[in-house]
């Protein structure tokens, strides 16, 4: 086998792929066991798969996304920190970060941002601090139908006063959040997101 290794689950780090309900299970396992049926998974028992090497060679294969350029929408005041450790996720996953205040420009900053976000592969949005131009420029990427990965720190989700807690309609939301003692952690979860959804950046 060329591609033999084990890869082990970190239960505290890696998440899955996909899941289904028990009512869904009649489609899941049609879809499951497409996979089979190509070659792409093979069973090794009752609970657990494989991928073969024909799955690893289609993976290997895919086309890379198009597009370099990831917008942080972020607060900016006492997050540094945290804006380069989520530009260091994206740029693993082979993309480049741009934060507005990061970047020099001529004209008004809106028509800038706006600009910017037009431009860019997919955005990431930071929703620490609640601050309304971090909601605008999601949204505004929402309405170009770009993706929009979500980021926060634990305790803005969970314990937060209510002027700074993440509003209602996004707390269902599949968000990433962080706590500032583990950064290192945030790094890896932006990386591993963008992989999952988009695929390796063209500058891996």
């Amino acid at each position: 086998s060329r591609y033999g290794a084990r890869v082990p689950v970190v239960r505290s780090r890696d998440y899955p792929a996909a899941y289904c309900r028990e009512a869904q299970s009649q489609e899941w396992h049609f879809l499951f066991n497409q996979l089979v049926n190509s070659g792409l998974l093979k069973m090794i028992g009752e609970e657990l798969t494989e991928i073969t090497d024909a799955g690893w060679d289609y993976l290997e294969k895919r086309p890379h996304a198009r597009g370099v350029q990831v917008f942080i929408a972020m607060a900016f005041k006492g997050m540094d920190a945290i804006h380069f450790a989520i530009a260091a996720g994206i740029e693993a996953a082979g993309y480049e970060p741009l934060r507005i205040d990061k970047h020099e420009y001529v004209g008004g900053v809106m028509d800038e941002i706006q600009a910017r976000i037009r431009e860019s592969r997919f955005v990431i949005a930071d929703l620490t601090h609640n601050r309304g131009g971090v909601y605008h420029e999601a949204g505004f990427a929402l309405g170009l139908e770009k993706q929009v990965i979500l980021t926060c720190r634990l305790d803005h989700v969970q314990d937060a006063p209510e002027d700074l807690r993440v509003h209602f309609d996004v707390q269902h939301l599949n968000l990433i959040t962080w706590t500032a003692d583990d950064l290192p952690a945030l790094t890896v979860r932006v990386k591993n997101r963008i992989e999952a959804v988009f695929g390796r950046g063209p500058l891996v």
